[in-house]
């Protein structure tokens, strides 16, 4: 069995997963997020009762970009303390059980792979929506994280008069019209044709985004997930009519665009990313010891 933890900006959710089931499945708030050894202290109390004589490890997603062999997660944009964290290192101590860290991104996106879509396919994009944007590509049937696991990190480019990120996440919705996402969407739905034009521009600016995912990934699925993608039927139209102009129009015309309900799947990722690279070190290990090599 593995643990599957999703370490978001507000939250901890985890769960024990065997393939696609979860089990004792439990959240909380992160708490003290400018003090890094409380931060620590929180997770590893709130992982303490999900681990038993049969737990194999941990897989756990992080808001950062990750050095993967090691497990330091960098810079998280969204706990203040976690400048240089060697998360993996920490986690194996307290618990003695190996761990793997990767992306949150790069987790919903495996988990969606996985266990999330109707039809299989090879090249899938996910993208997260919530308090930033974050990409998880699956390409070839295989993640694919990039040298310093920051492959699909688009968000960061300079857009407009500031980022990608800051059109895409709900910081569009507060800076640009001092809302928020979950209020321009309850006010949509009480029918206030004002805040539709909200979203319909938001759609837009998206649109806009996912026309450079296509560019640089050619994907044959880009599945949504976060807060925000709850609203996909008010701004998918203009979503779509911003990709009318993309170069390639069959490119467009065979995209599926999909949002993914299922909460869970961030946490399924990290669990099904522990077990990949999990085999992949012990694959190495046997070829050291001249055993012969399982490939994953």
């Amino acid at each position: 069995m593995t643990i599957g933890v999703d370490l978001g900006a507000t939250q901890i959710r985890a769960a024990i997963c065997q393939g696609d089931r979860l089990e004792h499945k439990r959240q909380t708030l992160l708490e003290n997020k400018d003090v890094l050894e409380k931060t620590l202290d929180q997770i590893s109390d709130f992982l303490s009762p999900l681990i038993n004589s049969n737990t194999d490890g941990i897989g756990i997603g992080v808001p950062a970009v990750v050095d993967i062999p090691t497990g330091t997660v960098y810079n998280s944009n969204n706990i203040s303390s976690w400048k240089r964290v060697e998360l993996k290192r920490e986690l194996e101590m307290r618990f003695g059980l190996p761990v793997h860290v990767n992306n949150d991104a790069n987790c919903f996106a495996y988990g969606t792979y996985k266990y999330g879509l109707e039809d299989p396919c090879e090249n899938m994009v996910g993208i997260t929506l919530g308090t930033g944007i974050g990409i998880g590509l699956v390409l070839n049937g295989r993640p694919y994280f990039g040298s310093n696991c920051g492959a699909g990190e688009l968000g960061i480019l300079r857009y407009l008069d500031a980022r990608y990120e800051d059109f895409s996440s709900s910081g569009f919705f507060v800076t640009q019209h001092q809302t928020t996402a979950q209020a321009a969407n309850e006010a949509a739905a009480g029918g206030d044709g004002e805040v539709t034009e909200v979203w319909r521009e938001y759609g837009d600016h998206l649109g806009q985004f996912v026309k450079m995912v296509l560019a640089a990934y050619d994907p044959e699925v880009i599945a949504f997930g976060g807060s925000i993608s709850k609203a996909f039927p008010l701004f998918e139209g203009d979503l779509k009519s911003a990709l009318s102009d993309f170069p390639f129009p069959e490119t467009v015309r065979r995209l599926k665009l999909v949002t993914m309900d299922q909460q869970d799947l961030a946490i399924l990722g990290a669990a099904a990313l522990w077990d990949e690279y999990e085999r992949l070190d012990r694959s190495a290990l046997d070829w050291k010891r001249g055993s012969e090599i399982t490939h994953p």
